[in-house]
């Protein structure tokens, strides 16, 4: 009984991406009811969207974050990774949408929008909503498989909030399920949920960067996109963690 009432429970955590969604739906139908637009209600939305949705993440399970983000070392290929603990990479996005608040204009230049919504906000958040409940968690493999499948599916169906173009159907079978299943393994595997999302703003980095960089963005992402999930593979098959005490009960 208490099995399944756990197993319930973080099924309901695994379905927390489509809050997030749901409030980038509710900015919009705010906005359209407004009638105008102007960049601050963007960067005052993300604002909110993000302390809400932090707010409940730590509310459930902070005392967990916390303790992984400072007890557990990750190891890759034999060196140690130095990641920076949960409570900086927070205060790092909270200071670049601060200082969003200065350079407004700024909000309307496709790069500007993909560092700061596509990477840090999107990279960020995104990881924490869809993978945070992995945290100091000791599952079977069959609850492992079961909950990754249910966040893997939020997950794509998250993306359909953006306003994106693309059917729900190709956003399920177009690589996001994928990606979500391969990040909830590398979550689950090292602890750290910091790398994950390190690596997920990396990945939305490519857009942004073949836009400067390539003459042919469409290529240039491919080819971007193709060597992060190479990279990403090779860290889940190669990773180790270290723990430097016993686990929080």
């Amino acid at each position: 009984m208490m099995c399944s009432y756990r197993l319930s429970k973080l099924t309901l955590y695994a379905l927390l991406p489509l809050l997030w969604g749901s409030l980038i739906s509710l900015q919009g139908c705010f906005v359209t009811l407004l009638g105008f637009y102007h960049p601050l209600f963007a960067q005052v939305g993300v604002l909110l969207r993000v302390s809400v949705m932090l707010f409940i993440i730590f509310f459930l399970l902070g005392r967990r974050l916390t303790y992984c983000s400072t007890q557990i070392d990750v190891y890759c290929f034999g060196y140690k990774l130095w990641l920076p603990s949960l409570r900086v990479l927070i205060l790092l996005l909270y200071v670049a949408l601060f200082a969003s608040f200065f350079f407004v204009p700024l909000w309307d230049y496709p790069v500007v929008q993909s560092l700061i919504q596509g990477c840090l906000v999107s990279g960020f958040i995104e990881e924490l909503v869809t993978r945070f409940f992995l945290i100091n968690r000791d599952l079977s493999v069959k609850e492992f498989a079961w909950l990754n499948v249910v966040s893997a599916i939020s997950f794509a169906v998250m993306h359909s909030f953006y306003g994106s173009n693309d059917s729900l159907f190709s956003l399920l079978v177009g690589g996001h399920i994928q990606f979500s299943m391969l990040m909830s393994f590398l979550t689950f595997k090292v602890q750290r949920i910091e790398l994950t999302m390190i690596l997920h703003a990396m990945f939305n980095m490519r857009y942004a960067l073949c836009s400067l960089i390539f003459c042919i963005p469409q290529v240039g992402a491919l080819i971007f996109t193709g060597c992060m999930m190479l990279v990403i593979t090779m860290i889940v098959g190669c990773s180790y963690v270290v723990k430097r005490e016993a686990s929080i009960v």
